[in-house]
Formats: C-alpha cells, sequence, structure tokens
C-alpha cells in the first residue's frame, strides 16, 4: 500500500460538503447546458451561424463533462465515510478521467473565441475572409489532440495505488502529471488571459 498523500487534506466533515456542493452544480451546468444545447438544435438560426460554433462546443463539453463526472463524485459521496475516505482507486481513475480532458478542451475554447474576437477588432479584412467554420473545426481539432496528449500523460505516468483518507482524484495521479497538468493548464489560462486584456 501506498504512503498517504496530504493535499491541503479537508476534515472528513467539509469534504462531503463539497461533494454535495459538486454535485449539486453539475445538476445545475447540466440542466443550464443542456438547454443551450436544445436552443441551438431547434433553432435553425443558430445552427447556421458559423459565428456560434465554438460557443456550441464549449457549452458541449462542459454538458458532457457534468453528465460524465457523475459516476465519480456519486461514488465519492456515497461512499464518504465520517472516519475513513477508502475509495477504489482504478474506479477513482477512469471515472475521473472526463475533467483533464474537458479543462484543457475547454480552456483551448475560449483561448480560440478569444483570438478570434481579437482577430475581428484588429484585423476586420482578415476577420471576413476567415471562415469561422474553418476556424472553428482548427480550434477544437487542436483542443482534442492537447485533451489526448494530457490524457495520455494521465495514465503513463501514474501507478495504480491505493491511498486511504484521499478525496479527491489529485491523490490518485501522479505528482508528474499534477505537475505537469497544473502548469499547462496555468499556461493556457493565461495564453487566454492575454489575448482577452488586449481589448
Amino acid at each position: 500500500m501506498a504512503p498517504q498523500k496530504s493535499l491541503g487534506a479537508l476534515s472528513n466533515d467539509i469534504t462531503l460538503g463539497v461533494y454535495i456542493f459538486i454535485l449539486t452544480f453539475q445538476g445545475l451546468c447540466a440542466a443550464m447546458n443542456g438547454y443551450i444545447l436544445y436552443l441551438f438544435a431547434s433553432r435553425k438560426d443558430l445552427r447556421k451561424n458559423k459565428h456560434m460554433r465554438l460557443i456550441i462546443f464549449l457549452s458541449l463539453g462542459d454538458f458532457l463533462l457534468a453528465i460524465g463526472e457523475l459516476p465519480y463524485i456519486i461514488y465519492m459521496t456515497v461512499n464518504w465515510s465520517v472516519t475513513l475516505l477508502d475509495y477504489n482507486p482504478m474506479y477513482i481513475m477512469v471515472t475521473a478521467q472526463p475533467l483533464p480532458l474537458q479543462l484543457k478542451i475547454s480552456a483551448t475554447i475560449t483561448v480560440g473565441i478569444a483570438l478570434g474576437r481579437n482577430i475581428a477588432l484588429f484585423f476586420p479584412s482578415l476577420y471576413r475572409r476567415l471562415d469561422q467554420g474553418d476556424f472553428s473545426n482548427a480550434v477544437i481539432l487542436i483542443a482534442v489532440l492537447l485533451a489526448l496528449f494530457d490524457d495520455f500523460l494521465y495514465w503513463y505516468t501514474t501507478t495504480i495505488e491505493h491511498h486511504l483518507n484521499c478525496g479527491t482524484i489529485g491523490c490518485f495521479v501522479s505528482d508528474q502529471f499534477r505537475y505537469y497538468w497544473g502548469i499547462s493548464n496555468m499556461v493556457g489560462y493565461s495564453e487566454r488571459q492575454m489575448v482577452l486584456n488586449e481589448f
């Protein structure tokens, strides 16, 4: 059995509260993004608007994350114990997998949206010549490739080990992946902020 990891551990009571909070907001996120997707599906003018394609991708990603993470957070909530948190590491790794994938995709799409807006403001002639459908498809392709690379590292660098009193995916993944994931997400969000600050 691997040694216990402490990632700024919370008390078990607070951990249960966090799980319930996350579960509640996952339901709200699924409902709101589901409604947005319904609007896009039901209104032909929205579907045909190529400028909105990245918004559709972003909403779809958030919806799929909210649904895809339900087994993970339900498992953590149902198997919570006041005295000892003891989760199956393989189940945690598999069911938490959508989180790193969606975070990378969401960050990349957000950068793509901000980049498109900057091109429209600073290079309007280029923006008018740019096919928004192709731009959106290129952004989502880059996002998926980056997410697949993250997924490869997620599994390649991590040894499946049992960790007691560990209430997050962060205890189950390797230190190398956590460092990489933190730095790469920080870079992605910093790029987004730099692009947005151009306004």
